[in-house]
């Protein structure tokens, strides 16, 4: 049997220690790995690259940093013998509505020695929701429409928040016609322009509908959908004289007309536009022109018209100059017995006198509601 003298074992054990110590002096530190503003989700823009940072710092000078995403190598930073930070800018990195999760890795080489430090995180990338942020009339339109025979003409102008392949329109649920984006795929405005849209004089109800569908299929969802209402009226008018086109009265015309006729709980509203108009040359010349406008609500107990009557004043300058009257007349159905049906009648008359003559355009319209 072999026997050591405990002096030799203490030297051996002592210098197994300070190789340890050696080789410990070697080794390399990643003290810290984080994204730079501390954020670990980030936001794509369409057609943008991911803007974000990665930052790692060691606890000694590093030869080369390697860093991974998915543990696919990316990119390595050298050092310099000096430098213990080093960036990482990801930015092919593809988002999602929902997130897309990649793990960013740093392996981190020290400048002299061996060995090698590892550190990760999660990085989750998203993209902006893609939706229609605002549909509504274009410019001058509202959601009244008026139709004077040739139909109703009614243009829409809705926002996406991201680029749009198209957008699909729709007049109550049946397809009306499809607006592209621009050359460059950019747009994010788009514009639909509704035609021949047929009234009524109480108003006929459209539903103006768009469904936009995203430029960028990675976005969820990928379309959204919007609508609005719109009225569309169909005034009553005439410029005739008692059924005759040729007035008595020359060079004075006179345009009378009920733009609408409806029902609004117990309110029945009439509104009307009367213009009288001088088309000759005489500054001299004088005429007599009045109105009268009546909302009348027959078989009441108080059956009296609401109106007004008023004058219309015509300055006689050269080629055309008119007097015009318009407004709104409310009567109401609340003195009337329930289930009792009454006929509610609109009129506008305008009166042109010249001496003995007389001119009178005129239109009236009778409807029958239920209280």
């Amino acid at each position: 049997m072999f026997k050591f003298k405990t002096p030799i074992i203490a030297l051996a054990i002592t210098f197994l220690t300070l190789a340890g110590f050696v080789n410990s002096s070697d080794a390399i530190e990643i003290t810290d790995l984080s994204p730079t503003d501390g954020n670990y989700e980030v936001t794509q823009a369409y057609n943008q690259y991911v803007m974000h940072t990665e930052t790692v710092e060691t606890d000694q000078p590093y030869s080369r940093v390697e860093w991974y995403v998915d543990d696919v190598l990316r990119e390595t930073t050298s050092g310099d013998g000096v430098k213990t930070e080093a960036t990482y800018h990801p930015y092919f990195l593809i988002g999602s509505f929902v997130g897309t999760d990649y793990v960013i890795k740093a392996v981190a080489y020290p400048w002299e020695g061996e060995g090698s430090d590892t550190d990760s995180f999660t990085l989750t990338v998203k993209t902006e929701h893609f939706e229609i942020l605002k549909m509504a009339p274009n410019l001058w339109f509202t959601t009244e429409v008026y139709d004077y025979g040739y139909g109703g003409n009614h243009m829409v102008r809705l926002e996406t928040s991201r680029p749009y392949y198209y957008i699909a329109w729709y007049v109550d649920d049946e397809f009306y016609s499809t607006f592209y984006n621009n050359t460059d795929n950019s747009g994010t405005f788009a514009f639909g322009n509704i035609t021949g849209l047929t009234g009524s004089i109480a108003g006929t109800t459209y539903t103006i509908k768009a469904i936009a569908y995203a430029l960028d299929t990675t976005v969820n969802p990928t379309s959204d959908t919007d609508s609005y209402e719109v009225t569309v009226y169909e005034p009553l008018y005439t410029y005739d004289v008692d059924g005759k086109t040729t007035p008595d009265i020359p060079d004075v015309y006179g345009y009378a007309e009920i733009t609408r006729h409806y029902r609004s709980g117990d309110d029945i509203i009439f509104d009307y536009y009367a213009d009288a108009f001088y088309t000759g040359n005489d500054e001299d010349k004088e005429y007599s022109v009045s109105t009268e406008i009546k909302n009348t609500i027959h078989g009441l107990d108080d059956a009296t018209p609401q109106g007004e009557t008023g004058t219309l004043d015509i300055d006689n300058f050269w080629f055309r100059y008119g007097g015009t009257d318009g407004g709104t007349i409310s009567a109401s159905l609340s003195s009337g017995i329930g289930g009792t049906e009454y006929r509610c009648e609109a009129y506008v008359r305008i009166k042109v006198v010249d001496g003995d003559d007389r001119d009178d355009y005129f239109i009236n319209y009778q409807t029958d509601y239920t209280k």
